[in-house]
């Protein structure tokens, strides 16, 4: 149980979740469109980070 896909409701986007450090070289190689994303990264597109 290396990854995960999530789709969210209602949405556009499908959230995929990686244990691999590498995780930019798994998007290049399925020439996927990604945001990767950081523990400070605020996953809904429509409000800014909440301080």
């Amino acid at each position: 149980m290396d990854y995960a896909f999530l789709c969210v409701y209602d949405s556009f986007i499908t959230v995929f979740l990686a244990r691999e450090e590498n995780i930019e070289k798994i998007i290049q190689e399925k020439k996927w469109e990604a945001v990767i994303c950081k523990p400070v990264t605020f996953i809904s597109w429509y409000y800014g980070k909440i301080d």
